[in-house]
C-alpha cells in the first residue's frame, strides 16, 4: 500500500469524532465523558506520532528517489530547523514546509542539495500548502 497514512488519518478523524459525539450525548455523565475523552487521546496520540513518522520516511524515499534519478548517491540527510533563513531558499519558507540539506555524491565528487518539502500528508509534491494556498511548495536546489 502506498498511503497508510490515508488510512491512519481515516482512523484518527472517526476515532475522535466518535469520541466528541459519545462525550456529547453522554455529557450529564462526567465520569463517562472523562473515561470517553481518555480513551480517545490514548488511541489519537499514537496514531498522529505514527503518521509523523510516515511522512518523514516518505520525504526521505523521495530524497533518495530524485538524487538517484539523477545519478547521485545520498550520504546524509539532514533537517533543518523550521525558518532557517541560511538556506538558499532564504525567506521563500513558510510553517508548511519542511528544509533538509542532502549530500550526496555523482562522479566521485560530493554535492549538496536543498530541499524544500511540504507539510501535506496525502500530497508531498503539494504546490499550495496552507489552509489559504499561503506557503511554499516542494522545490529542489541543487548545487
Amino acid at each position: 500500500m502506498e498511503y497508510p497514512s490515508n488510512i491512519l488519518l481515516f482512523i484518527f478523524l472517526f476515532v475522535l469524532l466518535s469520541g466528541i459525539i459519545l462525550a456529547v450525548m453522554l455529557r450529564k455523565k462526567k465520569s463517562i465523558v472523562v473515561g470517553i475523552i481518555v480513551i480517545t487521546m490514548l488511541i489519537c496520540i499514537p496514531i498522529i506520532f505514527v503518521i509523523s513518522n510516515l511522512h518523514e520516511d516518505n520525504l526521505k524515499k523521495e530524497i533518495h528517489k530524485i538524487i538517484e534519478s539523477r545519478g547521485g548517491h545520498v550520504l546524509t540527510i539532514e533537517k533543518l530547523k523550521e525558518q532557517d533563513f541560511t538556506t538558499p531558499f532564504n525567506y521563500e519558507v513558510s510553517n508548511h514546509n519542511i528544509l533538509f540539506k542532502i549530500t550526496y555524491t555523482k562522479d566521485s565528487n560530493e554535492h549538496v542539495a536543498w530541499y524544500r518539502a511540504v507539510k501535506t500528508i496525502n500530497n508531498i509534491h503539494d504546490q499550495t500548502p496552507g489552509r489559504y494556498n499561503d506557503g511554499y511548495g516542494e522545490k529542489w536546489i541543487f548545487e
